[in-house]
């Protein structure tokens, strides 16, 4: 298969990851079923994370077949979907995360979202550019969490611009 396709998998994989950290870290609404619907599955999610988990090393990831992962993702995209539909009419931007424990669900979510991290990690660990973007990523992930703590946000904000220098030194460096 061509690198393209990889690297469209890979970007659809980065949404997904986006898409689950909303769900986890964002909706202000506890993710918890209303009634037992099957589109409120997770099945397809947690069918992902297994595969990649299979898929992971400690520092390395063996690329999965383009037409399964694409299964995998469309699978995930359809019950993630249900989700949002889900939520988005309980979601309340000005009301807080609901504290306490974290359901099942968000449990499996999170579980997911660290396998994409992982595998995404593992693909091309010495690429520079690449890890100095998933870098960003998630310290923006960690800007959005913790929104309320300013000195923290600054020192988020700093971490970003210096990454950001060193990437563009970086994208210099290759060109």
């Amino acid at each position: 298969m061509s690198e393209g396709v990889h690297n469209k998998l890979a970007d659809d994989l980065r949404l997904c990851a986006g898409r689950l950290n909303f769900l986890v870290n964002h909706a202000r609404a506890t993710l918890v079923a209303d009634c037992e619907f099957e589109t409120l599955a997770t099945r397809r999610c947690e069918a992902l994370g297994t595969m990649l988990a299979h898929c992971v090393s400690s520092h390395r990831s063996q690329r999965i077949r383009p037409d399964t992962l694409r299964d995998l993702l469309d699978g995930a995209d359809a019950e993630l979907g249900s989700w949002e539909r889900h939520i988005l009419p309980r979601h309340n931007k000005a009301r807080r995360r609901p504290a306490g424990a974290l359901t099942p669900i968000e449990h499996c979510f999170r579980e997911v979202l660290a396998m994409i991290d992982r595998y995404l990690d593992g693909l091309d660990p010495v690429e520079p550019m690449h890890v100095i973007g998933r870098a960003i990523e998630r310290i923006e992930r960690l800007m959005d969490y913790y929104g309320d703590d300013a000195e923290f946000q600054s020192g988020l904000a700093h971490a970003i611009s210096g990454l950001e220098q060193a990437k563009d030194a970086a994208e210099f460096r290759t060109a």
